[in-house]
């Protein structure tokens, strides 16, 4: 092509004829060979870096680093490994423990079983026959190919016991205080003032959790000369630990058994029953099998609703998919096998799942030894009581129960169906034999209970159906907590409780989405006779629900019927009911256009007795983090003589939570507070920190105050870099994410993410390195010569702080105290490193990057 400035087509400089011809050249090379005194080219006496280590592709320096771990395309894990140099290449190093956190069945590996758990071992390869290694440094991700056989068959989703985390020694408190001062408006009325302390504490040692839960009030609402009423109330204590091995729990102390099968009732003794939040997802709760055939390495796809559920790769022959995870409580399984050559099969699976169902192999039971711990009196009769759920194949569960005590005996026994697209069902019985107080009979009382489950899910209109119902066959049936009631209040009402007892109960939910855009209806209903009455309790609950353009509305009506309390004095009395119906309408609007996180609400309430009630109000967040709500509120009430009114503010803080609120209506105005928050301290560190759950984190960013962590909100680092992370979930992966943008001045986080696995109730110790210090561009000069281009630097004494020199001597570090020491390497040789001593300047105080000139010798 002419030029067009000369006219004339140009001809190519002899360097870039020199160019091709080297290229050309470089095919006759075994290797590719690139001179690094390029780098200085504009200075030929400068001694060129050594970059033999880099000579190969992913080669780099050896040492630690942090990386993504995928197995087999499957991410595991996130954190710091070692790299050793073995040949022309980095090679990671793990131990036995490790690679069994992995997935790995080390125990079927002669190379690995008898190492020591601790023992490094690279390359892989050596140890695993057919293993690779590929470290993408770029990426900081590292990829391990293992052969199937040499894993622990697991299910989707594990997560490694070994990886478990167990937590620090600790002792924590939650609590909760509220309080309040009523002002009435009958003359004379003295001011009523109460106070509130919901307190659960605890103290964690290795996998032990030892926890109490106490309540302690002042009340002087009661009395007439305003003096305060006391009462401290220990309700619980408990230890409790995990048993890995079992994949169970234990408790020692006081607790309550599961309503699974029998009703659940209060003890205090021994508990040891199988903990489902020990399996991963794609094993928990009830999910079919799909079995089918392949007849070559196919591809497996499920769908369920029309989206894409699972998907997996099978070889030929027959195929098992036991570990889907649980997506709804019924449906219909569509399932395609792509074969190689493109071919399909096609075919689906319904399935449903009521409470009792079980997967395929499973097996859940729960032990308990100990006495009944009453909530009246001092009835406490010894018990032991064991149930059993298995899943067997086809959609069956089978279960049952036995439970023995001083005056009261139970067994049960039932069973679970699949029906396909007729949904699921369950069916058992149950037989008691009861002691009562001889005041009342002194034969024993003996009854049989009914009792059927159904579950049906409709995919055409997306109808969900549950029902329940039991039948109790003769007066003689007694549930365990009914008896100890009755033995507990044998002096006052024990004997209509005898006479009354339960007959038949009956529960319906139904819901039914009106597909996109026309909201939701839903059903419950629930009905229940006693004994010795002529009457029903009964609820109905009936209501819809939208959304229309960001604006929601509910409708809702409720109907109560109940039976009349006891009265001894007059039998009449028993077969009285009583009726209440209720109709609400609830509104939302939000108004972030005119206030930004702000939604007004209106509701209005009537009944049958012509009591109206309306409300309307204003809610809403504020500040940057939104850890400020606030809520405004009128009302009128034509019942209680009129309006009425509500406002409360409430703030999220890094040490906790407050809030204060006032409210009056025609019978007075009250004015209150409320204080929570928790209190954590381990031997590595204490902090404050907002309600924490079962499980949580302790924080620690060394020096660095103020930091944020991600997904909590107002959660920041105290000033000596503490925090409390509330609610992680047991036996999961957590990341804890910090915000970096938070970080203060001088402040640098290599590491801004960390993953913690923590067993149930621990308190996990996440610690991130900082580094304290400034931001520095150095200029290193030997000799009065810069030094050479990719030379490796390393702070001394902190060899996690570390940079590459650049063109013309420069290097760029962070986290450099005013006075330090720089150690300089670009070989493997003596005379190929150096020290350079830095003093920074006070004048650059307030620089976000300092620049300093120093030599290296």
């Amino acid at each position: 092509m002419p030029s067009s400035l000369t006219g004339r087509t140009p001809r190519p400089a002899p360097v870039l004829w020199l160019f091709a011809l080297s290229l050309f050249a470089a095919e006759g090379r075994a290797e590719g060979y690139f001179d690094p005194r390029a780098f200085d080219i504009d200075n030929p006496t400068q001694q060129p870096v050594d970059l033999s280590q880099f000579d190969t592709p992913g080669g780099q320096l050896p040492g630690s680093y942090h990386v993504d771990i995928v197995l087999n395309l499957t991410h595991q894990a996130t954190r710091d490994v070692t790299f050793v140099r073995i040949g022309n290449r980095l090679e990671p190093q793990f131990t036995p423990a490790e690679l069994a956190e992995l997935g790995v069945n080390v125990a079927g590996l002669p190379l690995l079983r008898d190492l020591p758990p601790d023992t490094p071992v690279a390359p892989l390869a050596d140890y695993i026959p057919d293993a690779s290694t590929q470290f993408d440094f770029a990426r900081q991700r590292l990829t391990l190919s293992v052969p199937q056989v040499a894993l622990r068959n697991t299910a989707r989703g594990t997560v490694p016991p070994e990886r478990w985390d167990n937590g620090v020694p600790a002792l924590l408190a939650n609590y909760n205080v509220t309080g309040q001062k009523a002002t009435s408006r009958e003359s004379g009325a003295p001011p009523a003032n109460s106070y509130y302390l919901n307190l659960l504490s605890g103290a964690n040692w290795g996998a032990w959790r030892l926890r109490n839960y106490s309540t302690y009030m002042t009340d002087s609402e009661s009395s007439d000369d305003g003096s305060y009423r006391r009462r401290w109330d220990t309700l619980r204590t408990w230890l409790q630990r995990d048993v890995p091995a079992l994949q169970s729990a234990l408790v020692i102390g006081d607790g309550a058994t599961s309503s699974d099968i029998f009703d659940s009732v209060p003890f205090r003794g021994l508990l040891l029953a199988s903990a489902d939040d020990m399996l991963p997802d794609s094993r928990r709760g009830f999910a079919p099998v799909v079995r089918g055939i392949a007849r070559s390495n196919a591809r497996v796809t499920i769908r369920q609703n029309g989206n894409v559920i699972d998907q997996r790769y099978v070889p030929p022959g027959a195929f098992v998919i036991d570990d889907l995870y649980p997506t709804s409580s019924g449906g219909t399984l569509a399932v395609t096998v792509t074969e190689a050559d493109g071919s399909e099969q096609h075919f689906t699976q319904a399935f449903a799942a009521v409470p009792m169902m079980q997967r395929e192999g499973r097996l859940n039971y729960e032990g308990v030894a100990g006495a009944y711990r009453s909530n009246y009196g001092n009835y406490r009769p010894g018990f032991g009581q064991v149930t059993l759920r298995y899943g067997f194949p086809h959609a069956v569960t089978g279960y049952g129960g036995l439970l023995v005590a001083e005056d009261y005996q139970s067994a049960l026994l039932g069973v679970g169906l699949g029906l396909g697209y007729a949904g699921s069902v369950s069916l058992d019985a149950a037989q008691a034999r009861t002691t009562l107080p001889a005041r009342f009979t002194r034969e024993p009382q003996r009854g049989a209970a009914f009792r059927l489950q159904y579950n049906k899910v409709v995919e055409l209109t997306n109808t969900s159906l549950t029902l329940a119902a039991t039948r109790y066959a003769s007066q003689g049936y007694f549930t365990f907590a009914d008896a100890a009631d009755i033995h507990d209040r044998q002096n006052d009402d024990g004997g209509w409780l005898s006479s009354h007892n339960r007959r038949s109960r009956l529960q319906v939910n139904l819901n039914q989405p009106l597909g996109k855009g026309g909201g939701s209806l839903y059903l419950s209903a629930y009905q229940q006779q006693y004994w010795g009455t002529g009457g029903y309790e009964r609820n109905l609950n009936v209501g819809y629900s939208t959304t229309f353009r960001r604006i929601s509305l509910s409708l809702s009506y409720a109907w109560v019927q109940s039976v009349s309390s006891p009265d001894d004095d007059d039998d009449d009395n028993d077969n009285r009911q009583t009726d209440d119906r209720q109709f609400s309408l609830t509104v939302q609007v939000p108004l972030d256009g005119w206030l930004p996180g702000a939604y007004a609400s209106y509701s209005a309430t009537t009944d049958a007795a012509r009591h109206h009630s309306q409300q309307v109000g204003l809610n809403g967040s504020a500040l940057e983090d939104g850890n400020l709500s606030y809520t405004l509120q009128a009302g009128y009430d034509n019942q209680y003589g009129g309006s009425s009114g509500l406002a409360t503010v409430d703030y999220r803080s890094t040490y906790g939570e407050a809030g204060l609120g006032y409210n009056y209506d025609s019978s007075g105005s009250r004015a209150n507070y409320r204080l929570q928050g928790s209190a954590v301290a381990t031997p590595y560190g204490a902090a404050l920190g907002q309600p924490v759950g079962e499980t949580l984190a302790l924080v620690h960013t060394p020096g660095a105050g103020g930091v944020k962590i991600r997904n909590n909100i107002g959660v920041h680092t105290d000033p000596r870099g503490y925090l409390v992370a509330p609610y992680l979930a047991p036996y999961r992966e957590n990341r804890l994410v910090l915000d970096t943008t938070t970080l203060p001045e001088n402040t640098d986080l290599p590491m801004a993410t960390q993953t913690v696995v923590p067993t149930k109730g621990a308190v996990v110790l996440a610690e991130f390195a900082t580094h304290l210090g400034y931001r520095v561009v150095v200029t290193l000069m030997r000799d009065g010569r810069p030094l050479p281009f990719g030379a490796v630097a390393t702070l001394a004494g902190d060899p996690s702080v570390t940079g590459i020199v650049g063109d013309g001597g420069e290097l760029y570090l962070s986290g450099v105290p005013p006075e330090a020491e720089i150690v300089v390497k670009w070989g493997n040789g003596a005379q190929q490193m150096c020290r350079a001593r830095l003093t920074l300047p006070h004048e650059d105080q307030g620089a976000p990057v300092r620049s300093v000139q120093a030599a290296c010798r």
